[in-house]
C-alpha cells in the first residue's frame, strides 16, 4: 500500500481524528540562556502542508539506550528540529487511564502528556529521541507542539531532551546520560519542569533568521504560533 494510503488509512482508524504534537516526543532544555537577536529572515514564509514533522536531515541509529535520533548534518541553535502535524495519534489521558497496564506499557515508551492532558504518540522518528540531562534539544514553553536546537548540533550528533521539560511523561529509569548534572534517577512524578524550554518573545528574531524547513507544516493546533511568528516577522519589515 502506498505510504499515503497507509497514513490515510490510519488516519480513518483513530476516527478521522487530526493529531499532533512537540514532538519530540522528547524534548530539551536549559535556562538562563542568552539568544543573539540579529534578524535577517532569508526565507519566504509560506506554509503549507506536508508529511515533514520531523527535520529531514535526521536518521536513526541503533545507541546502548536503543534506537536514537541523529544529525546528517551541523544544526545552528534556533533550528526547527520537529513541529506538530495531524498525524500524530492524540489519547486523552481519561482513556489511557482506563487501559489495562500492558496496553499502557506499550504506550509508555514512545509517548509524551501535553498541555491538554492528552497522550500523544508521534507517528515518525520524533518517537526515538533519548533523554539526557545535558540536551541539546528543547521546547518552546507558550507552545507544546514544536522542538528547537538549543545549542549547535554537530553533524551525527545524537539528538536528545531532557525528559522533565515535557509536560508530562511517563517513564521512572536510572540515567546514565554521563552529564556532569546527571540525575541519576528519572522520574515520571511531577516532573515538568517549565523552566527547561525556550520562551518565544525570546528567541523569535533566532528563529526567523534562519531557513526553516519545517515551518511548511500546518496543523490546526499550530495556527497560533505561525499567526504569531507571521506577525512578528510583519513588525520586522514595517
Amino acid at each position: 500500500m502506498p505510504t499515503a494510503a497507509r497514513i490515510s488509512a490510519w488516519t480513518a482508524s483513530l476516527g478521522g481524528r487530526a493529531t499532533t504534537r512537540l514532538f519530540f516526543h522528547n524534548r530539551v532544555a536549559r535556562s538562563g540562556q542568552s539568544v543573539p537577536q540579529r534578524v535577517t529572515p532569508p526565507f519566504v514564509f509560506t506554509p503549507t502542508l506536508s508529511l515533514y514533522m520531523i527535520h529531514p536531515d535526521t536518521y536513526l541509529k541503533n545507541t546502548p539506550k536503543g534506537l536514537g535520533l541523529f544529525a546528517r548534518r551541523r544544526f545552528e541553535p534556533g533550528t526547527i528540529l520537529w513541529i506538530a502535524d495531524d498525524i500524530d495519534a492524540r489519547i486523552p489521558l481519561a482513556t489511557y487511564q482506563r487501559l489495562d497496564a500492558m496496553q499502557q506499557q506499550k504506550l509508555n515508551v514512545y509517548s509524551y502528556l501535553d498541555y491538554q492532558n492528552r497522550v500523544i504518540i508521534p507517528w515518525d522518528e520524533g518517537k526515538y529521541v533519548n533523554h539526557s540531562c545535558n540536551p541539546n534539544s528543547t521546547g518552546i514553553l507558550e507552545f507544546d507542539n514544536i522542538s528547537i536546537a538549543l545549542r549547535t548540533i554537530e553533524a551525527d550528533e545524537e539528538i536528545v531532551e531532557d525528559y522533565y521539560s515535557y509536560y508530562g511523561h511517563f517513564e521512572t529509569f536510572d540515567c546514565r546520560c554521563g552529564a556532569p548534572n546527571c540525575r541519576r534517577l528519572i522520574t515520571q512524578e511531577n516532573s515538568y519542569r517549565a523552566n527547561l524550554r525556550l520562551r518565544l518573545n525570546d528567541i523569535w528574531a533566532l528563529l526567523l533568521s534562519q531557513p526553516q524547513v519545517l515551518l511548511q507544516v500546518r496543523s490546526s493546533e499550530n495556527d497560533a504560533f505561525f499567526q504569531l511568528l507571521h506577525q512578528h516577522k510583519a513588525l520586522l519589515h514595517a
